[in-house]
This record gives structure tokens, sequence and C-alpha cells, in this order.
């Protein structure tokens, strides 16, 4: 399997970087992953943004920062290297920063940027999921709206649904409120109206949610709310999905002991529509 670091193609068993590495300390990076079919990586621009607008947050200068169509050509050339270019693939694309100097400002930092590309794995089966104990951490503290690579949270959420036995699992925010899983936004149905937490409730307003919200929104069938709901208002859900960039729209089966409709019809659907949103906007 090769990688892209700085736009060289190795090995990832030869790929390193320096030992003096903030993104080593601290976590000081962010990543992008990114959903390709047969060489295309859909919705890649507005990947690229928020992965420009992570490093910015960081203290990145803007003559640093990867320039778009290299990192494109590097992810096509990628998934060819790694005989993933015809197929369902997953492409991440992680930055981190290299300073020495503690929390203090480092002059002479470096952005390295590694690109992964690899085939991926779709299933159908429904996810199973639980209510994790941990929080999401609050916008105040650290901005929601970013793919930063300090995400221990969620690792800590992740582990506890896998503790039990489940596929992922829901987190409240410090306030209470449903705002998202480990690794994905959630959405539900209620009769003729679909509920998605709003980013008030600390939730990382992920790409794929917002192409979600724009196909909902397509919809006389239905009418969106976003909005702050307690768990009891995902409990009584007719029916719940996840959703990310990678597995698009996925309907959820059970969440603790609680069963919901598995409406496939439906997940269809909106992910027929879904998916000319996205083609629509942007595919690269």
């Amino acid at each position: 399997m090769f990688v892209s670091l700085n736009g060289e193609f190795l090995d990832k068993e030869t790929a390193t970087v320096p030992a003096f590495h903030s993104g080593l300390y601290y976590g000081t990076g962010c990543f992008e992953t990114i959903r390709a079919e047969s060489g295309h990586l859909l919705a890649f621009d507005e990947h690229y943004n928020r992965l420009i607008a992570g490093l910015r947050y960081l203290g990145a200068d803007d003559s640093d920062l990867p320039n778009q169509q290299i990192l494109l050509n590097s992810s096509k050339e990628l998934l060819k290297l790694n005989g993933a270019e015809e197929m369902l693939s997953k492409v991440r694309i992680q930055c981190t920063i290299a300073e020495s100097n503690g929390y203090a400002i480092d002059d002479a930092s470096n952005i390295y940027t590694l690109i992964t590309a690899e085939i991926y794995r779709s299933t159908e089966t429904p996810k199973v999921l639980t209510v994790a104990k941990t929080r999401v951490i609050p916008q105040s503290c650290r901005p929601s709206s970013l793919k930063l690579c300090n995400m221990l949270h969620y690792r800590n959420a992740f582990r506890e649904a896998q503790n039990v036995g489940a596929d992922d699992a829901v987190m409240l925010s410090t306030a209470g409120y449903i705002s998202e899983t480990s690794i994905a936004n959630l959405l539900w149905k209620t009769g003729n109206r679909i509920y998605t937490p709003s980013e008030k409730c600390d939730c990382l307003p992920g790409i794929a949610r917002n192409n979600v919200i724009k196909s909902v929104r397509k919809s006389t069938e239905f009418k969106l709310i976003e909005g702050e709901f307690e768990l009891e208002n995902l409990m009584e859900a007719d029916s719940v999905w996840v959703t990310n960039s990678l597995i698009e729209i996925h309907p959820v089966e059970r969440i603790n002991q609680h069963e919901f409709v598995v409406d496939r019809q439906l997940t269809s659907r909106f992910l027929s529509v879904y998916r000319s949103v996205i083609k629509h906007f942007n595919r690269s």
C-alpha cells in the first residue's frame, strides 16, 4: 500500500515525519475523509475548503497551505497505485503542523500532508447504537465545524459503543441535547417531519449532513426541522438514520434496547436525491 507524503509517493512503511512535531505532541492538525467512486472524489471542493479552514484555525500561514489541484491529483494517482481507482474507495487527507516550541508560535513551522487511499467496503446492515456517557465538547472550547485531529471525546464514545457490542454511540451536548454520534450526524422521522440537531447542539455540521438537509428540503412530503432535542424525542421516532461522507445515509435499527422501523424504501428515496445533490454541486 502506497501513501502520499508531501507529494511524494512512498510505501506506507517508509513514510515518516520528524519526532519534534506538534502534531505528535498535541494533535495539531486536521483531516478530511472523502468517498471516491470510480476515481471521482465526491464533494471534494467542500472537503478542501474545510481542511483549509482547519489549518488557518491552527495558525498555518496562507503561503504554506496545500494547493487544491495538487491534492486532488495526488489523491487520484494514489487510488491508481493502490488498485482502487475503479472501486468504491476512501481517501483521507491529513495535515499536521510541525512545530517544536511547545505552545508558542514557531516561525519555522511546516505542514506535513499525508494522503491515504484504500478500497472501502460498505454494508447495508442497519446500525445498532448506544447512548454514550461521553459528551461532545462545546463550541466555546473547540470549534465544532472543523475536523481537528484531537478527537479523544469521539474516540472514547466509540469505544463505549464497542464495549457493549454496538456500532456507534449517540452523544449529547453538555446541556443534555442530542448532538451527533461519534462518527456521524443523526436525523430521524416522526410522522411527516424529519428532525436533526442544530449547530447549537455542538455537532459537527458534516458535509453529508448539509447535503442531506438540501435533499430533504427538495421534498414536498416532509418538513425538515433543525433544533435542540432531548433523548426522548429521538426515542419516539418512527425511523432513524446516520449520515457521513462515507456511509452517506444509513438506517438505524436499534438504540440501546429501543427498536425502530428500518424503512428501506424511504432510505433509498432519500439516498437517490442526496446523490443527485452531491453530483450537482461538485464531483472532482
